[in-house]
């Protein structure tokens, strides 16, 4: 079979200047980078998103309710008839009315009251405090515009028509109850029922009062009981009067009265020593009767004459001139009875004696003791006289006063009545109620939140898928290390993921083709490059497994090859080829034959330097440059080239010391490796001076070959040559895939 040289290693690696296997990357743009975000995703994105949209659309369907709305229309009249006149009245400060009449349809009492009503009872809404703040959000009332400032809209929202219909129509009634018409008939009924109570209740007290006036006059005879107060008065002063007479008669006979001070021990009573020659008329009066009684007289007409003065008669009145020849003449008999008395006619001898014109102490003690208890008898009478005059003038006030206030609230009950009679008849207010629950809905969202939450639906899986794809960091494809790898980094080639029973002969074949392409490429580069190291990031990426494919592709091409088993921990190559010595081969490279340890293996110029069982962690920690000068100096003469197994870069000793003194280091990335440790490999071989020549994407998909750039160079056989055959369970069944295919290659 005739094989061509492979174009996509042409176009991927073009030949690097001297000393440098790198390349600059192309720019990549937001079409690829989306592509590489979903690439290998696209069924179950398009399937997620498939369902989000369906599970959106749906979900925004339900979760929205059509609303339907019912309006009601309340026009206030700004003109308001006149209670006095045919005419109507521009009403005063109507903005501020209407204002009010909006405040009253959301009060909590409306609210109440509408909620209470049997139409929206039956709707089973509920009473309680949620319900109501539900009911209140549902109501909207607002006013006209500028040119409509006499109309009010009233609106309720609801998802059940019937719902919305009651909501409206039994708030604007309850609003008509309570504050219709401006005040309100239920509120002017209140009032006025409350008004009738208290007209009620004053015109109670008010003939309460008049049965105790009556009552009182009927005992004590009089509606005025003022003139008895008068009388009662006038008789207590006569008799005190008359009390005061008696006891200064008594004082002047030498006679103690009840009340005067008890005389000391050893003092007698002092007799008067004053001569009755000199008494005056009124201390004649207290021992002359006669005396006493002129001189009564005489006050009394005095007291007559200052009452008419005080009634407005004029001296010259008739009664007035009788008054005064009364005065006078009692005037002169009391003289003369002055006169007869000290003249002798009334004898000191006679004074206080039985039987004589003049009072004895006794007799003046008697009449005197009478008048105390009359005087007694007249306070008491005067007491309750007194109580029930103050009584009946109590009453008399009670009287005037829930008069007043029955007045009052019955001139305030006509101006109630009159102004609810004067708006029922001129309609200030007028409500417009519509004629059935609405037949169509006001709001239908369920069409926008079904594409919304469609879109949502849709929109989040892809965004999910797309974010997890961002956060993906690992290698799947080998665009994606073309494209995304370390800067200045070529890739060699891609290896696939072979079956274990290389049951796909033209991906056995393809995979073969890639490794001798792989080897071409390190050839080309400089015929200098003898020793060369392969490594990796990670461990599982596969490098073993290139080591030897390269090495059978070297000895296939005529190269005298050694492949170095120095990945001390794995020892892949040497359990591989199945020769693995005992000794530690570190020993070797410090001291020992290195060349005595090299073993052939079953194909023609390929040799393996094996490791041993006793290598392990600490024969690798201990290993150094001067082992690997020695090992290079015993045996770079006498091989074409030099392959050399290390361990992973990240976490080895040996891959940093071979990689150093290599001519060349081929770094194995493996599919679903993280692009951080790949750079972290990359930047570690850069530290030490390593001459990386490429990278080589292993473990790719199948699809992935047939779908990259790469999947030309698997395509190399003549069209008229005959299929690619499986191998043989027989053919090298101790290697792995990858070795196994090109081994079989080179055997055919």
């Amino acid at each position: 079979m005739s094989q061509q040289l492979p174009t996509q290693a042409l176009q991927v690696a073009p030949p690097p200047p001297p000393g440098d296997f790198g390349g600059v990357h192309q720019q990549t743009n937001i079409i690829k980078l989306l592509h590489n975000l979903f690439r290998g995703r696209y069924l179950l994105t398009g399937a997620l998103a498939a369902v989000g949209l369906l599970l959106g659309v749906a979900l925004g369907w339900i979760s929205q309710r059509p609303v339907y709305q019912s309006t009601a229309t309340i026009r206030i009249q700004p003109l308001m008839p006149s209670a006095m006149r045919v005419s109507f009245d521009v009403m005063p400060m109507f903005d501020s009315f209407v204002g009010t009449q909006v405040n009253f349809l959301m009060q909590p009492r409306t609210i109440k009251q509408a909620m209470t009503a049997p139409e929206w009872r039956q709707l089973n809404r509920g009473t309680d405090p949620s319900a109501e703040e539900e009911f209140r959000g549902a109501l909207n009332v607002r006013r006209g515009g500028r040119d409509q400032s006499e109309i009010i809209l009233v609106t309720f929202s609801d998802e059940d028509a019937s719902a919305a219909f009651a909501g409206l129509t039994q708030t604007c009634r309850a609003y008509e109850r309570i504050f219709g018409e401006g005040q309100g008939r239920e509120l002017n009924d209140k009032r006025s029922s409350l008004i009738r109570d208290e007209i009620a209740r004053y015109e109670r007290n008010i003939t309460d009062a008049q049965n105790r006036i009556k009552a009182l006059a009927e005992d004590l005879g009089t509606d005025e009981p003022r003139q008895l107060v008068t009388l009662a008065t006038n008789k207590r002063v006569d008799l005190q009067t008359q009390i005061y007479d008696l006891e200064t008669r008594l004082r002047a006979m030498g006679v103690r009265v009840t009340g005067d001070p008890e005389p000391k021990a050893g003092e007698e009573t002092p007799e008067p020593t004053r001569d009755r020659k000199d008494w005056s008329n009124e201390e004649i009066a207290r021992v002359d009767p006669i005396m006493d009684e002129l001189l009564a007289r005489f006050n009394n007409a005095r007291q007559n004459y200052q009452a008419g003065i005080n009634n407005g008669l004029a001296p010259a009145h008739i009664q007035m001139r009788r008054i005064e020849n009364e005065i006078s003449n009692l005037r002169e008999q009391m003289d003369g009875r002055k006169q007869s008395w000290l003249g002798g006619e009334a004898p000191a001898e006679s004074l206080g004696l039985p039987g004589g014109d003049i009072d004895t102490p006794d007799s003046i003690k008697r009449r005197l003791e009478d008048l105390n208890r009359q005087l007694e008898e007249e306070n008491r009478k005067s007491g309750q006289l007194a109580g029930k005059t103050q009584e009946m003038e109590n009453f008399r006030q009670a009287l005037v006063s829930n008069t007043e206030q029955r007045n009052e609230l019955q001139k305030a009950l006509r101006d109630i009545e009159l102004n609810s009679r004067i708006l029922g008849e001129a309609g200030l207010i007028t409500v417009l109620y519509p004629d059935a629950p609405p037949p169509n809905p006001s709001n239908d969202t369920r069409l926008k939140f079904a594409g919304v939450f469609g879109f949502l639906g849709m929109f989040i899986p892809i965004c999910a898928i797309g974010i997890y794809g961002m956060t993906d960091r690992r290698y799947r494809y080998s665009d994606e290390a073309i494209d995304e790898g370390p800067a200045n980094t070529t890739l060699l080639g891609i290896l696939p993921r072979l079956p274990s029973d290389l049951s796909d002969a033209e991906q056995a074949a393809a995979a073969a083709h890639c490794v001798h392409q792989i080897r071409t490429l390190i050839q080309i580069g400089g015929k200098d490059r003898r020793v060369l190291a392969v490594t990796s990031s990670n461990p599982g990426d596969g490098k073993t497994s290139m080591t030897l494919a390269l090495g059978l592709s070297f000895a296939s091409s005529g190269s005298k090859t050694l492949l170095v088993d120095l990945d001390l921990i794995g020892q892949g190559l040497s359990r591989g080829l199945r020769l693995r010595e005992t000794s530690s081969l570190f020993n070797v490279l410090l001291d020992g034959d290195i060349k005595g340890r090299i073993k052939h293996t079953h194909m023609d110029r390929l040799h393996l330097l094996p490791s041993g069982t006793d290598d392990d962690h600490s024969t690798a920690n201990r290993l150094a440059e001067p082992q690997i000068n020695r090992l290079l100096d015993t045996v770079v003469d006498d091989y074409d080239v030099v392959l050399i197994d290390t361990g992973p870069v990240l976490g080895s000793i040996e891959a940093h010391l071979v990689c150093a003194q290599a001519d060349g280091v081929v770094l194995v990335v493996g599919a679903g490796r993280a692009r951080g440790q790949v750079k972290n490999a990359v930047d570690q071989l850069r530290r030490v001076n390593a001459k990386l020549l490429g990278l080589v994407f292993n473990l790719a998909q199948p699809r992935d070959f047939k779908t990259s750039a790469a999947s030309q160079s698997f395509r190399s056989i003549r069209p008229d040559a005959a299929p690619p055959q499986p191998p043989s369970p027989t053919e090298f069944p101790e290697l792995e895939p990858l070795p196994r295919v090109v081994a079989i290659d080179t055997k055919r």
